[in-house]
């Protein structure tokens, strides 16, 4: 398998694949992988009585642009904090939940730790409404298990391109820039800079 032989892509993808697979990896085994392992019994747990529930958009800011989210938010009596529900895989539950027989209910749930900040719990891995489980913490484990499985494998993929772009770089390019190097490290970005500018 060959990468494009175009010298600006290669020097891009020898930047960008490492870079991304980094954080495939890091991701994966420093973030996913420590949910997945936790057991139900270390889960934080809480638990509180039903005063409102209701469907609402939740906004995020990232760099210049803002996003719309819809969620459910499922607010409790004496707590300072709201559930959020915001995963969408999971919108057909939201319509049992968001039932006005739910009212004044008891609910519990369980919840990894940092899923909570900004006084908002966001996705719970186990919710329980009046003793009947609604999220289980089953389908939470299945659904952290194939993201790590996903994650993991676009980093392989990227650590394959970083190789490849690496071994091409050295078969074709490198003693162009050995040459270019000799008459003088800014003659090297020059060339860099006119390839860049042509592409």
């Amino acid at each position: 398998m060959r990468l494009n032989t175009n010298f600006f892509r290669i020097r891009l993808t020898m930047v960008i694949a490492p870079l991304a697979t980094l954080f495939f990896l890091y991701f994966s085994f420093f973030k996913l992988l420590p949910d997945y392992l936790m057991t139900r019994e270390e889960l934080a747990y809480d638990s509180g009585v039903i005063k409102s529930i209701y469907q609402d958009i939740e906004t995020k800011k990232y760099v210049k642009s803002n996003t719309n989210k819809e969620c459910l938010n499922i607010e409790l009596k004496s707590k300072n904090y709201i559930i959020r529900l915001t995963d969408g895989f999971e919108k057909d539950k939201w319509l049992v939940i968001n039932d006005k027989r739910n009212l004044n209910k008891n609910i519990e749930f369980r919840y990894l730790p940092h899923v909570f900040h900004d006084n908002i719990l966001y996705n719970p891995s186990e919710l329980i409404i009046d003793n009947k489980t609604i999220l289980e913490f089953s389908d939470s484990k299945k659904s952290s298990f194939w993201i790590f499985i996903g994650l993991s494998l676009a980093g392989i993929l990227f650590g394959f391109f970083s190789f490849l772009a690496v071994k091409t770089y050295i078969n074709e390019f490198l003693s162009i820039d050995r040459e270019t190097y000799k008459k003088g490290f800014t003659k090297l970005i020059k060339v860099w800079f006119k390839d860049w500018t042509n592409t």
